[in-house]
């Protein structure tokens, strides 16, 4: 029987799942085009959810891949009675877009603060269009 323990014992740290996370962060999508942004950043929530924080980066680069335009988010989200809710964030682009092709990149994190931790979630998106030169984008 002595021979065993360990086995067992190893197999318990195995098959337990550890601590887990009270907030998920489920999906980033969005659009974009000549005129602004959306992003819809869906979060799922636990009972143990006690302090988290959502960042994100919008960043409008153009063909030559310079940055021309970018938003920054950072702030504590309320935990809520819901278990899955949606956050919309959208803006309109400051500045006037010339014909061309840009790239608009969303990257979002998520901290999940916990007693025993802190948990990091990262996803994000790519959108590229088209403006002007009657290229079928928005004019």
């Amino acid at each position: 029987m002595r021979k065993h323990v360990p086995i067992i014992a190893m197999a318990f740290l195995f098959i337990l799942p550890g601590p887990a996370s009270a907030v998920y962060l489920d999906s980033v999508t969005g659009t974009a085009d000549c005129n602004g942004w959306t992003a819809d950043v869906e979060i799922t929530f636990r009972s143990g959810a006690r302090l988290v924080r959502l960042e994100y980066a919008v960043a409008l680069k153009d063909a030559a891949g310079a940055e021309v335009e970018r938003f920054d988010y950072s702030s504590e989200v309320e935990i809520p009675s819901e278990t899955t809710v949606v956050y919309p964030f959208s803006d309109v682009w400051t500045t006037e877009l010339a014909d061309g092709t840009y790239t608009m990149t969303c990257d979002v994190v998520l901290f999940d603060i916990f007693p025993d931790g802190q948990n990091r979630f990262e996803d994000g998106f790519t959108v590229e269009f088209t403006c002007g030169g009657g290229t079928g984008g928005d004019e």
